[in-house]
């Protein structure tokens, strides 16, 4: 549990694209990964790719398993379910109010078999460096990453960005490896 916490602490450092809230109802403990900010031509895509990456993730902390029990998604079932419950284990359920999945409470409550407080500490003391320069980021990175946000499936070419940036495509790369990005 204190895993999940930690993660949606820094969840700005990672690459899901869905937002994650976490319910706890009794013994279930409920992620919901929330796709609402994405583009419906992409929503099915990112929410098999977070969650699978919450099943990843789970597997590698846990040598019991992950736990989950049940897993919605708000998609149609697709031809290669099959695929799912062979990642997953389980068959889930489609058509859902929502993308959740939901785990045993008291299995996310166990202690880890490789959790260490300094290497605890040291991890935490990164993140909060990396996220301080992420949110920090300003110039002409802050402008790209804004365009490229506000262009959702859209995603337009390095070319098309220098262009509306009044630059060179040369310039625009050379700019933003100064600024390390």
């Amino acid at each position: 549990r204190s895993v999940l916490e930690l993660t949606l602490r820094y969840f700005h450092l990672t690459f899901a694209f869905t937002q994650f809230h976490v319910q706890e109802r009794g013994d279930e403990t409920h992620i919901v990964l929330d796709d609402s900010g994405i583009p419906e031509a992409l929503r099915q895509f990112v929410v098999e790719r977070d969650s699978a990456a919450i099943v990843t993730v789970q597997r590698d902390l846990f040598s019991s398993g992950p736990g989950l029990f049940e897993l919605h998604f708000s998609h149609p079932e697709p031809t290669y379910s099959r695929l799912y419950e062979s990642f997953y284990g389980l068959h889930p359920t489609f058509n859902a109010a929502d993308n959740r999945a939901i785990a045993s409470t008291s299995t996310l409550a166990e202690p880890l078999p490789q959790a260490n407080e300094l290497a605890l500490k040291a991890a935490e003391d990164q993140c909060k460096i990396l996220l301080n320069k992420h949110t920090s980021r300003a110039g002409l990175a802050a402008n790209v990453r804004d365009r490229l946000a506000r262009s959702g499936a859209q995603m337009p070419g390095m070319s098309v960005l220098a262009r509306e940036l009044g630059m060179t495509q040369r310039t625009l790369r050379r700019r933003l490896l100064d600024e390390e990005t």
